[in-house]
């Protein structure tokens, strides 16, 4: 059984058509105005002849054409809003006794909102209290709004005066409490907060945990600015880490280079005279421009005379590109 929206116009599937003469053979080129269409509604439990007439083959209210691409004889039959302008059950019936076999529809044409809530989605089902356990539900003071009137709690059977004494009993001594709350000790509450707080922040001071002091008055770059002052308690291992640091050359490759010759576009500490870097190692970062160089080492056998030298080296694997990063130690 499929589902019709009451009075709306619809297109529905029909078929399959089957030919009368062996029952399986479909039927793709029906000649539609030689159907018969009958529609019944069973319209307050009635049923009733709607439609007695042949479907029109185009500008009609009750267009009929075959389904595009379909093989298996389906049909696209159209059917008016005042065709199904009923609820209720109803039976379609296309027949045509000169060509094919019988064929029938079972339909329930449903109200609109139901039919809006099941199918479409687009709506919600309307549910309206009129009784509870039987009996007619009062009549809201605030439409909309359920009255309910409290006769029991936790299942047992309330004297609503006696519990509306006891709230307002309450209340009363609340608002009794809320003034006394505010001098548990001191003034009121507020003040005894505020005690604590300066009592606090002497102990901080006394105990010289206060971070004033010890945090930069400038970021720099965004970040706190820090000195390392030892290293597993050593101040000397501090030093001796300065020092190695500082006489590491950081280097850019220029153009030109090859694998045994690197130009460098940039040096620092520059260079000063020839064979300033000789014997020392060149090591490609991490990130460095050309994949192939990625950590790749190889030591230098000659450096050049000038602040951004050339250095001769051992041959690497691959010839640096400009832009390629590397240190020397």
């Amino acid at each position: 059984m499929r589902f019709l929206r009451t009075n709306t116009a619809t297109r529905v599937t029909v078929g399959p058509f089957l030919d009368k003469t062996d029952g399986v053979t479909p039927e793709v080129a029906l000649t539609v105005t030689s159907e018969k269409l009958t529609l019944m509604v069973d319209t307050a439990g009635v049923p009733t002849l709607i439609l007695d007439t042949a479907p029109t083959a185009s500008g009609g209210a009750n267009d009929m054409v075959h389904v595009t691409g379909d093989d298996a004889g389906f049909y696209d039959l159209e059917l008016a809003a005042a065709d199904v302008n009923y609820l209720g059950r109803a039976m379609l019936a296309l027949t045509d006794a000169a060509t094919h076999c019988p064929v029938f529809h079972e339909f329930m044409i449903l109200p609109a909102m139901i039919y809006d809530a099941f199918i479409l989605g687009t709506d919600t089902l309307q549910a309206d209290v009129t009784q509870w356990l039987g009996t007619a539900a009062v009549t809201p003071s605030v439409a909309g709004v359920p009255e309910v009137d409290l006769t029991h709690v936790a299942g047992a059977t309330t004297n609503v005066a006696a519990l509306a004494t006891n709230v307002d009993a309450i209340l009363t001594d609340t608002a009794d409490m809320q003034p006394k709350l505010g001098t548990p000790a001191g003034a009121s509450v507020s003040a005894d907060v505020a005690a604590v707080k300066v009592d606090t922040a002497a102990i901080l001071v006394d105990t010289g945990t206060t971070l004033d002091g010890r945090i930069p008055a400038a970021l720099v770059g965004g970040r706190m600015d820090s000195n390392l002052g030892a290293i597993s308690g050593s101040t000397n291992g501090v030093a001796a880490l300065q020092r190695s640091a500082d006489a590491i050359v950081r280097c850019t490759v220029g153009a030109a280079s090859t694998t045994t010759n690197i130009v460098t576009s940039a040096c620092a500490p520059s260079g000063a005279v020839a064979d300033q870097f000789k014997g020392r190692i060149v090591i490609f970062d991490a990130n460095t421009t050309t994949t192939a160089l990625r950590g790749q080492a190889t030591d230098i056998t000659a450096s050049s005379n000038a602040a951004t030298p050339e250095l001769t080296v051992t041959a690497l694997t691959t010839a640096p590109v400009s832009g390629d990063a590397f240190v020397i130690v």
